[in-house]
């Protein structure tokens, strides 16, 4: 389809023909495919994008990846083909439909941000601890600093207490309680526990060939006690 485009420095590629269908093809990186352009695949490559079999040309591809079918799958002309999936068998011709962020294995990667970006129960509820709990540790600091500064300055602690640099501070060591009371009463475990095993998990699930839709569903992943499938050869070898 384009004969002035320079090789593709990405990690997949597409072997692209000319327009006249001659011979002569060019190797491009995945981002430069467009839509209707003419791609062959050989055999051990990777389905370079969303696209159409064209008329005598067949071959066998490995969907696992995507469906969980285990036996790679006959394409001929007419058929569907789904980008990332493998080419085991033969070689194919096909016409690009979707590419880039219309791809199908793009839009499975949205899929896993999407659900990393999502609120699991348990976090929202963990939100609106910590909405409360922080105005209250605040204010518990500020009653910390005024007491300890209110001791010192009437004299009800011992002037060699506060020393600092070999002199009295007394504002500096009610500020070091108050401190303390701010950090060690800090909800930051509230606020990041959840969202890092949702990120984690979803993360780890998608590299498994399981996607998660959301942290809620994870969330209740912890309740299930069988799961029924109907495909042989999903979760199972031999």
């Amino acid at each position: 389809k384009r004969t002035d485009r320079g090789a593709g420095r990405e990690g997949r590629r597409g072997n692209l023909w000319d327009q006249e269908r001659k011979l002569r093809m060019e190797t491009v990186g995945i981002g430069e495919l467009a839509v209707g352009d003419v791609v062959l695949v050989r055999e051990g490559e990777r389905i370079p994008c969303d696209g159409i079999v064209l008329q005598l040309s067949s071959g066998y591809v490995d969907e696992s990846m995507v469906t969980g079918e285990s036996r790679a799958k006959r394409k001929e002309g007419g058929d569907w083909l789904i980008g990332g999936s493998l080419l085991v068998r033969g070689h194919v011709e096909m016409k690009a439909a979707r590419v880039g962020a219309d791809s199908l294995l793009n839009q499975m990667v949205k899929l896993v941000e999407e659900a990393q970006a999502t609120k699991a129960p348990m976090q929202l509820l963990a939100d609106r601890i910590a909405a409360r709990f922080v105005p209250i540790i605040v204010l518990l600091s500020l009653i910390t600093f005024t007491v300890w500064y209110t001791c010192c300055s009437v004299h009800l602690v011992p002037l060699d207490w506060t020393n600092v640099a070999g002199r009295p501070e007394p504002f500096m060591f009610a500020f070091l309680f108050a401190n303390a009371v701010l950090v060690a009463a800090c909800p930051c475990a509230l606020g990041l526990a959840t969202p890092t095993a949702v990120m984690v998990g979803t993360g780890v699930s998608a590299r498994l060939g399981i996607l998660i839709k959301s942290g809620a569903a994870l969330e209740e992943l912890h309740g299930v006690s069988a799961v029924v499938l109907d495909k042989t050869g999903t979760l199972t070898e031999g």
